[in-house]
């Protein structure tokens, strides 16, 4: 390919040079040195990677999906591999994007044998750079997509603007660490967990951008459904230890400003033994109504999807959740039958099919 990686080096030393908004070169440059199919982004000192895949007769003006993959994953895992081939085939370009979590160029799995310091919102900011770079290469309108927890990074990027100037997502206090009862995984009496407790608003701090309008329609593959009380349950079962007292160790930590502290290996995300910060642990684990995908739909105005798998394991409860939350005209949702997490082999070709069929859907956004 006589556009390949090595040719996008001179690309990638621009961006570095510049802030990405500010770099001004001839479109028809740029939409030519794009059909690379590594690209190469500088972002925050690091340099970020990307699948780029062009369908037959189509650039970058003609629209593109922007993937966004799971915990701890990379663009080349199958899942996100064989949904940039399906989409291609349907006549539809994408860019898979692998998030950096603090690592340089980083490809494969992230290597559990490493420091651990990245945190679930650093996607935002990462997807957010790589709008811009679509935006400068020249795409014509930009269909975001998120698998799993990407799925909800993704969510996040298009609500938090709207969720901060509303002053926060609603939790119950009994979802509050320091308000549970650190006992069994089920509280104590077999599937009894924490009373429900009062409402508080719990925000993040700062201010974020609207999303791009280049952005026009969302897709969120089995995104994440998760919650304090999943989570202990299941960091019990994985890892055989609890999760409660963990928690209180490394608020500790955090409390007494040394939550840059590594602390002892620890089961954290797919890693049974992680060397991980006090910081990284307790944004990752700590009860947080964010992480609930469903919770941030009503703040989002484009149209979205939802793909739910008839036989995902990991986030069953997805299409109940979307079924007891608000009625959102502008939210789609639909389950392929037989498909599990990882939507492989004919069921990725029902992924696509149902992802191109939204994209090139008139749907609108809700006023």
């Amino acid at each position: 390919n006589k556009y390949g990686a090595t040719s996008m080096r001179p690309i990638k030393q621009g961006l570095a040079l510049l802030p990405a908004l500010a770099i001004v070169l001839p479109m028809t440059f740029l939409s030519e040195a794009v059909r690379a199919e590594e690209i190469v982004h500088e972002f925050q000192g690091l340099d970020l990677t990307a699948n780029l895949e062009l369908a037959e007769g189509r650039t970058l003006k003609n629209g593109v999906a922007l993937i966004v993959h799971g915990t701890l994953a990379h663009n080349r895992m199958e899942t996100i591999a064989s949904l940039q081939q399906n989409l291609k085939l349907r006549g539809i370009n994408s860019l898979a994007i692998t998030l950096s979590l603090g690592l340089d160029r980083r490809e494969g799995l992230y290597p559990c044998e490493i420091e651990q310091d990245h945190r679930h919102l650093d996607a935002v900011d990462e997807i957010r750079s790589w709008v811009s770079w679509l935006k400068i290469a020249g795409a014509g309108r930009i269909t975001l997509i998120g698998h799993s927890r990407g799925g909800n990074q993704v969510a996040l990027y298009m609500s938090l603007n709207h969720i901060t100037r509303d002053g926060g997502l609603v939790m119950r206090i009994s979802e509050n660490i320091e308000d549970l009862t650190m006992g069994p995984p089920l509280g104590g009496i077999a599937g009894e967990g924490p009373k429900p407790g009062p409402v508080d608003k719990i925000r993040y701090n700062g201010k974020f951008p609207k999303p791009d309008p280049l952005v026009k329609k969302v897709v969120l593959i089995a995104p994440m459904t998760w919650t304090y009380e999943k989570a202990r349950r299941a960091y019990s079962r994985r890892f055989g230890t609890l999760l409660g007292p963990i928690l209180k160790r490394v608020k500790k930590k955090i409390a007494n400003h040394e939550g840059m502290t590594l602390m002892p290996e620890l089961g954290f995300l797919n890693c049974p033994n992680a060397k991980v910060t006090a910081n990284a642990f307790a944004d990752y684990y700590a009860p947080n109504p964010y992480y609930f995908t469903p919770r941030l739909l009503p703040f989002i105005s484009k149209p979205v999807l939802v793909i739910s798998g008839s036989e995902d394991k990991v986030v069953p409860d997805l299409p109940q959740a979307l079924s007891d939350g608000p009625y959102l005209k502008n939210v789609e949702q639909v389950t392929i039958e037989g498909a599990d997490h990882f939507y492989l082999d004919f069921h990725g070709e029902d992924l696509a099919d149902q992802i191109a069929r939204f994209m090139k859907s008139p749907r609108k956004s809700k006023s």
